[in-house]
């Protein structure tokens, strides 16, 4: 199985995650962590429309990826109902809001070398005279 696609490094995700002191006292490993589940999310929730991981995206996806992100870095932290990590969870939200209506075709997002999803789905094939509304002989 191939490796997980990073949209972001832990630069973006410090720059654009939100709330960066929630990040500290996590290891560089534990970053990354957060950094591939949010665009594993992004890729499952385009895989309908996009056949394969984006080979570069905007910037407006990546401050989604990196708010997803770092969602998943509180969460190996610890997460408290209140302050900074409410908001965290809020931006958590509104990302995977963003990821679905990229891949139900309401946004268009701005990237590169992006596949549409393959057209081999099954198609269902009938005579003419059959079904309702049809004249019966």
């Amino acid at each position: 199985m191939p490796a997980q696609k990073e949209y972001i490094d832990i630069e973006e995700l410090e720059k654009w995650g939100g709330a960066a002191g929630a990040l500290h006292g996590l290891s560089v490993e534990e970053k990354q962590f957060g950094i591939r589940a949010a665009s594993g999310e992004l890729d499952t929730m385009t895989g309908s429309r996009y056949a394969t991981s984006f080979t570069a995206v905007s910037d407006d996806i990546k401050v989604h990826v990196a708010r997803a992100a770092m969602f998943h870095n509180l969460s190996q932290r610890g997460f408290s109902a209140i302050g900074d990590d409410s908001m965290i969870e809020r931006n958590y939200d509104r990302a995977l809001s963003y990821f679905r209506k990229i891949g139900r075709g309401k946004l268009n997002p701005n990237t590169t070398n992006t596949d549409p999803a393959p057209a081999d789905v099954p198609t269902i094939e009938a005579e003419t005279d059959r079904g309702w509304g049809t004249d019966r002989v």
